[in-house]
């Protein structure tokens, strides 16, 4: 009987050093996966926190870009209305250089007659002494 227990004995601490063994086993196994789980959430943290970063950058781009709209847009407007501006100044320029000439027919036909009235007042005054 005694051999008998012993060789229970022996029997049951050879399965329990083989669970044990298993044991140690799959401790080590969820240690790695442990591990692993961490090394995924810190990438994923990572990945948000570049992914926020990008964007923001994004975000960032975006109103920069509405600003230059905004002033290119004015500046648009800008160059119409100083286009107009010419063109109003240009046809006023037209318009000053045509009354200038009809101006300046004028003054040539006046001192034409103003010289036929100096010549005949000289003719005049010729004969009359």
């Amino acid at each position: 009987m005694f051999v008998q227990k012993k060789g229970d004995l022996t029997k049951i601490k050879s399965k329990f050093q083989e669970k044990f063994d298993e044991l140690q086993n799959l401790n080590r196994t969820l240690k790695q996966i442990e591990e692993h789980n961490q090394e995924i959430d810190g990438a994923i943290k990572v990945a948000q926190r570049t992914t926020l970063r990008a964007e923001e950058n994004v975000v960032q781009l975006e109103k920069e870009k509405k600003k230059q709209d905004v002033l290119i847009d004015q500046m648009n407007e800008q160059i119409k209305r100083l286009e107009e501006q010419k063109t109003i100044l240009t046809a006023q320029l037209l318009s000053q250089k045509e009354e200038t000439e009809q101006a300046q027919g004028i003054l040539r036909e006046a001192q034409l007659e103003m010289s036929k009235i100096i010549h005949s007042k000289k003719n005049l005054l010729e004969k009359w002494q």
